[in-house]
């Protein structure tokens, strides 16, 4: 082929704090020239990542939400994407498994020759009501993909069952998490931290990251009137109201800090003493590969795959739990006394687990060619 290979990444979003896009961001950043990774989403809230995509000679596009009630709308403008723009790629990389029936239909129809579907997630959705209508969705796209990806093993098994696939790590380039003393200083400062320990969470403010009962969890915490800690949440989401309510009826003003989205979360990881991740579900959670990269102590639910420990300061805590229980876990997780050395010997750590993006970028680069090349 005297040509790049054409790959179109379809993504439920396109925003900074999600993890398919990071998982994405940092596969497209590590692509050599002979591999073209275009987007095309549904929720993009700011341009951050369009501009970078941009800036590498990529395009994103954008289609309306695939929500019932724009249904109509929104397939009709997938299929007129797909109409004009399809007979450009190779390739069609689907990351968003309940949308896979009317992508892989449209690009069939298009002639693009190989469709791939990639797990993220071990649960088919937040709520029972969408699990209802996704769990045929799922079926049906799983059937109708030529090849399957996953983001861990537990992640594969739940989509693709006894169906063979391909795990393809959510690696990092640890050196942009690397931990960095001014960061932590300028972060801090902006945000009115002083001596206080941190505790920080970075994703989607929607019901699978368990915020609401985070905010519980810390309640507790705050109480003790002999710990000075305050919690930091980044990122945005349809929830953010409601954990607003929350604080505010909890009198936890002074010590909730929310920052919305934020461009680069590597400033956010250093300013943290201590990272949370009480999810109900994860396919692997890559935030906590770049909070341990950072140096950080990291505390998760039973729900995050044993795989996203990378050997070192890892808790895992069953959901089950009571929230006081909770509360102790974190409060006697101690800040590491020497983040520098903690954040070098945890990305030795991510590298002897496969997790560099350096590696990893030439398994998928590769894993692409022998698609094209055997069809």
């Amino acid at each position: 082929m005297d040509r790049p290979i054409r790959i179109l990444c379809v993504t439920p979003a396109f925003n900074v704090c999600g993890g398919i896009e990071s998982y994405c961001m940092s596969y497209f950043r590590s692509m050599s020239d002979d591999i073209q990774m275009d987007f095309i989403t549904h929720d993009c809230t700011d341009d951050t990542l369009v501009r970078q995509v941009r800036s590498r000679g990529g395009r994103v596009y954008i289609l309306p939400p695939l929500s019932a009630s724009k249904m109509i709308f929104s397939l009709s403008a997938m299929r007129r994407f797909f109409v004009k723009k399809g007979f450009e790629y190779d390739i069609i990389h689907c990351n968003m498994a309940n949308a896979a029936p009317f992508y892989f239909y449209y690009a069939k129809k298009a002639g693009i020759k190989v469709r791939i579907l990639h797990s993220h997630q071990d649960r088919a959705a937040d709520t029972r009501l969408h699990a209802i209508r996704n769990i045929p969705l799922l079926a049906i796209g799983e059937k109708m993909a030529d090849k399957r990806l996953a983001c861990s093993r537990q992640a594969g098994s739940f989509l693709f069952k006894e169906h063979p696939f391909t795990v393809i790590k959510n690696a990092i380039d640890p050196k942009r998490f690397a931990f960095d003393e001014e960061k932590r200083a300028s972060f801090r400062k902006e945000y009115g931290i002083d001596d206080e320990i941190l505790i920080g969470t970075i994703g989607r403010l929607t019901e699978q990251k368990n915020y609401a009962r985070l905010l519980d969890i810390f309640k507790l915490i705050a109480e003790n009137k002999g710990l000075n800690y305050k919690l930091l949440i980044v990122g945005e989401g349809h929830l953010l109201g409601l954990l607003r309510h929350n604080v505010a009826e909890y009198s936890l003003e002074d010590k909730v800090i929310f920052t919305g989205s934020l461009a680069d979360v590597s400033g956010a990881l250093c300013g943290m003493d201590l990272f949370v991740l009480p999810s109900l579900y994860e396919g692997l959670g890559i935030v906590n590969i770049e909070a341990q990269a950072c140096g950080l102590p990291v505390v998760v639910s039973d729900a995050i795959p044993e795989d996203a420990d990378m050997g070192g300061a890892f808790y895992s805590i069953p959901l089950e739990a009571t929230d006081e229980m909770w509360a102790d876990r974190l409060v006697l997780t101690s800040p590491s006394d020497d983040r520098t050395r903690s954040s070098l010997d945890n990305m030795a750590g991510i590298r002897e687990h496969g997790y560099d993006i350096e590696t990893e970028a030439s398994k998928l680069k590769e894993y692409y060619k022998s698609l094209i090349y055997t069809h």
